[in-house]
């Protein structure tokens, strides 16, 4: 998802969210599916906030990526299916089944002194059908 170029300057604070993409999961289910969710930070699979750090193809600094589902800033868990994982996220049960968007948002965070540079992210979506 790209979130494009922004101006350091409208980063006045730290943690000060700003520029958001979104992007639509659209997925069909059969009945009876009880369907969760997880993001991870590809770059550093072990991590646990709610900021995915920038990749190492990143010339900039001071920003990190966060990821939202119904305005709701997601925690980072592993990059695996199985039930029960940390920072899971429920996003529906499919008693009908059919289909199901998924919209998540990504925002660029400041959390530190911004440098300018390109800032890329690799971020995980990993679904669990239980």
């Amino acid at each position: 998802v790209h979130i494009g170029n922004f101006n350091s300057i409208n980063f006045s604070s730290f943690f000060f969210l700003s520029y958001f993409n979104s992007y639509n999961f659209i997925l069909h289910f059969e009945t009876n599916i009880e369907l969760y969710g997880t993001i991870s930070d590809q770059s550093s699979l072990s991590n646990r906030t709610e900021n995915v750090l920038l990749s190492s193809d990143s010339t900039a600094s001071g920003v990190a990526v966060q990821v939202s589902y119904n305005n709701k800033v997601l925690s980072l868990g592993p990059d695996a299916s199985s039930s029960g994982q940390i920072n899971q996220f429920d996003i529906t049960n499919t008693k009908d089944g059919g289909i199901i968007n998924i919209p998540l948002t990504f925002n660029y965070i400041r959390t530190g002194t911004l440098r300018a540079g390109s800032a890329n992210a690799l971020v995980g979506v990993t679904f669990s059908y239980q």
